[in-house]
């Protein structure tokens, strides 16, 4: 009697330790998919403020800015760096582009500069990506009665970074 009383409780333990690992094997499972999910929020959110500084440097450093203004970007400049394929993966980001701010929205070639509302400096053509706007003036170096002058807009820069 007393044999099958002991087996009886070591087969009590054992679904009680069972129950007791399946228990903890869930709860870790659930930490883990909790964790995955949290972590790529963050990493979204790291990449959002990668960009958003990106397009602070971008607003001034010589590649894009005017002489002696904070957040102008020389169109001139940009233009000539449209296309180029070696920045390409220089800035790090899926794409970037300038935008003056009216209601038409064509695209910039160097044929049809400076009547156009879009410069498309880098483009990755990756179809999950995010921008991250910064507001800015755009300048140009525009001839009128012989003198030549800065012809400033408003206008948005605009840096794509990829969504995770």
């Amino acid at each position: 009697m007393v044999g099958k009383k002991s087996q009886l409780r070591i087969k009590q333990m054992s679904f009680m330790l069972l129950a007791a690992v399946l228990f903890f094997v869930l709860a870790g499972m659930f930490f883990l998919m909790f964790s995955y999910s949290n972590l790529k929020n963050k990493a979204t959110d790291l990449n959002k403020q990668q960009a958003l500084t990106i397009a602070l440097r971008l607003a001034g450093s010589s590649e894009f800015g005017c002489v002696d203004q904070a957040y102008c970007i020389d169109t001139d400049k940009v233009i000539a760096l449209k296309g180029r394929s070696a920045y390409l993966d220089f800035w790090d980001v899926s794409a970037i582009e300038v935008i003056k701010l009216e209601n038409r929205s064509r695209e910039c070639t160097l044929a049809s500069y400076p009547d156009c509302e879009l410069i498309k400096v880098i483009d990755n053509n990756d179809t999950n990506k995010i921008a991250v706007p910064l507001y800015v003036s755009l300048c140009r170096k525009a001839l009128e009665y012989g003198n030549v002058y800065d012809k400033c807009e408003l206008g948005q820069l605009l840096v794509y970074y990829k969504r995770i």
